[in-house]
């Protein structure tokens, strides 16, 4: 068997198991937190604080979907894909301005919040496609050498 066709699929099969073992490590206890957040702050911290367990609820969904992607984006500066990254982190900067701009136009603190955990849960989703997509394509050039 030659050394190309012992090693196919391995970026691929490599993301797979960091992309599963990190919704294991972090699906029960966020699902969890998203439930008691906000009155698990009015405990900790004393009543004026529940508002910041609400806004920690708004926030979970973006910290979920970053926790996962962020070991997997990786692979787009191993892989030399540097510009791919300058792209989409301005991008995410961008829509984070345009969140807390239109929260303040419409002068709604949740709106600014909902809108970055919105745009924030978007952009890393596509920062994991791409990082399978380039995986794949990785891969596919490994193969055919």
């Amino acid at each position: 068997q030659s050394r190309s066709a012992r090693i196919e699929r391995t970026l691929i099969k490599h993301l797979n198991t960091i992309l599963w073992k990190m919704i294991k490590i972090c699906f029960f206890p966020s699902i969890i937190l998203v439930f008691i957040t906000k009155p698990m702050f009015g405990i900790i911290f004393g009543e004026q604080w529940k508002e910041s367990g609400y806004y920690t609820q708004i926030l979970m969904p973006w910290a979920i979907v970053w926790f996962i992607a962020n070991p997997i984006g990786m692979i787009i500066i191993t892989l030399k894909k540097q510009k791919f990254a300058l792209i989409i982190h301005a991008v995410n900067l961008f829509l984070k301005f345009t969140a807390i701009y239109v929260g303040h136009l419409f002068k709604d603190l949740n709106l600014s919040l909902i809108l970055i955990s919105i745009f924030g849960v978007v952009i890393y989703i596509i920062i994991i496609i791409y990082s399978f997509y380039i995986a794949k394509e990785s891969d596919n050039l490994i193969v055919e050498k």
